[in-house]
């Protein structure tokens, strides 16, 4: 019998949702590193620029706040960081494996059972919904047919109702086709100098040896959904064919890491499963300005 197992990555991630938060994935870790670096930078700026630029006149939002749309939330890893910031997030994903965790974990902030949760900052709202249902294809279709599925009305009228500041999308890109993932960005974010697209993914030396998947006890097998390898240079180009351009890297917004050359500082800062990605690297991380 094979060791591992493919499935439907909503599927997939319904099932992984269960040990998602505790089972030690490194890339997971790499990936917390670059965002608590990274959105400090990006926040103060949507919010500063809030009145100026950004500003919808026929936008249903309150001018200083910051709206941000999550694609791809899971467990809600980065919804609360950016929830804690004091920003409002637009949270999508496909699993409702995963999106079940989140509103537990937004029930903690205030008792309250509705997918839609006002925290001790920012207001999260939570969709059920394929992100690949609004990419230019899918956006034809639905036009042609007059039918949405699940939330994804909810959310068209959220993203029409609000102005956006930004999207961040991490460790997504790999479960969906570059064009498919930018044309649906390009939906949901307004051509501005202030919107930006904060992405990570698995990086393609990581990829070429390994996929995203979790160890399944009851089945015994490795569970994998469906993935892609794409590379640095592929992301950058279909990103520019979408009016997606990198933000200067000054800030050092564009980078590539993994857990270094030494195996017991490697295990030390990110547990033992480091060990077999010692040398390799491992995440991708880039921010992107609509134009």
């Amino acid at each position: 019998m094979s060791t591992h197992h493919h499935l439907p990555t909503s599927t997939a991630y319904d099932l992984w949702s269960t040990v998602y938060d505790t089972d030690g994935n490194v890339l997971q870790q790499l990936d917390d590193i670059y965002i608590s670096t990274i959105l400090p930078s990006l926040i103060p700026q949507s919010t500063s620029t809030n009145t100026t630029e950004n500003k919808d006149e026929d936008k249903d939002d309150n001018t200083t706040a910051t709206t941000v749309v999550e694609l791809g939330c899971g467990t809600g890893r980065n919804t609360l960081k950016l929830s804690n910031m004091g920003v409002n997030v637009l949270a999508v994903d496909n699993s409702r494996g995963m999106l079940d965790k989140l509103t537990t974990k937004l029930k903690k902030y205030d008792g309250d059972t509705t997918t839609t949760t006002t925290t001790t900052a920012g207001d999260v709202q939570v969709f059920e919904v394929d992100i690949t249902t609004f990419s230019t294809e899918a956006v034809e279709a639905v036009e042609s047919e007059e039918e949405e599925r699940g939330d994804a009305a909810a959310f068209r009228t959220a993203i029409n109702n609000k102005r956006i500041d930004g999207i961040i999308s991490t460790l997504v890109l790999e479960h969906i086709p570059l064009r498919t993932f930018f044309s649906t960005a390009s939906h949901i974010l307004p051509q501005s100098s202030n919107a930006w697209l904060l992405l990570t993914n698995m990086h393609e030396s990581m990829g070429a040896i390994s996929s995203a998947g979790f160890w399944d006890e009851k089945s015994q097998r490795k569970v994998k959904p469906v993935s892609y390898v794409h590379t640095k240079a592929e992301i950058l180009d279909e990103a520019g064919k979408w009016g997606f351009v990198v933000v200067d890297d000054e800030e050092g917004f564009m980078r590539e890491s993994g857990v270094g050359g030494d195996v017991e500082d490697a295990k030390g800062r990110f547990g033992g499963r480091a060990e077999k990605w010692v040398g390799v690297v491992m995440h991708f991380g880039v921010v992107f300005r609509r134009v």
